[in-house]
């Protein structure tokens, strides 16, 4: 069960919830997105934007790649840096999305890439944080071997200049109308994201 956004209502509002499990967490994340921030949505990709303040982040997540992108913009919907990490592009290496009509779900694989504004200079974090989880049995020898195959394939486009481009083919940048970002809502653990279970276990 859902421990937000019932309000009594026995179906789910409209729009688009999103469900990130951390595989070291007891439950899940779920991102509530109403209709009007939701861009893409499809079985190859989902596409968001809220609005925080003055900035809107916009969400990217694929059935074909193993990360998940989000990029911060100002309202115009250009490229901005916001909050204290400094950088505009943060980047998940995760699973595959898999969609169950407005339901997606990933699993975050703990490798982030964090990218400036310019989209070239980069740092890779938590390779502990990875390294432990194999370790420990949350992510599989399967999926540890797709983490550092598809992060290769992410720092190619991000030292060729490339990952402005490649996003905005997929889903162009213009003028917010993005709402506001709800809180983080949880979600009990699925089959869809557990471990020995999910589908890219």
């Amino acid at each position: 069960m859902l421990t937000a956004y019932r309000n009594g209502r026995s179906h789910r509002p409209q729009g688009l919830w999103d469900h990130d499990f951390h595989p070291d967490e007891p439950d899940v994340r779920v991102f509530v997105v109403p209709p009007t921030g939701v861009l893409r949505r499809s079985d190859s990709m989902v596409v968001t934007e809220a609005r925080h303040g003055d900035y809107v982040l916009r969400h990217y997540a694929f059935a074909d790649h193993w990360f998940k992108i989000n990029v911060t913009t100002d309202l115009e919907g250009r490229p901005a840096v916001y909050g204290e990490d400094r950088f505009t592009f943060n980047c998940d290496i995760a699973t595959p999305m898999v969609r169950d009509g407005v339901s997606v779900y990933a699993v975050d694989l703990f490798l982030d890439v964090l990218v400036d504004r310019p989209g070239r200079a980069f740092e890779v974090t938590d390779r502990e944080e990875f390294h432990g989880a194999v370790e420990q049995g949350l992510v599989s020898s399967r999926e540890a071997v797709a983490a550092e195959a598809h992060l290769a394939e992410l720092l190619v486009l991000i030292r060729r200049g490339e990952l402005l481009s490649w996003l905005e083919r997929r889903c162009p940048f213009a003028p917010s109308s993005a709402p506001p970002a709800l809180p983080v809502a949880r979600s009990a653990l699925a089959p869809v994201v557990a471990a020995r279970t999910r589908p890219s276990w």
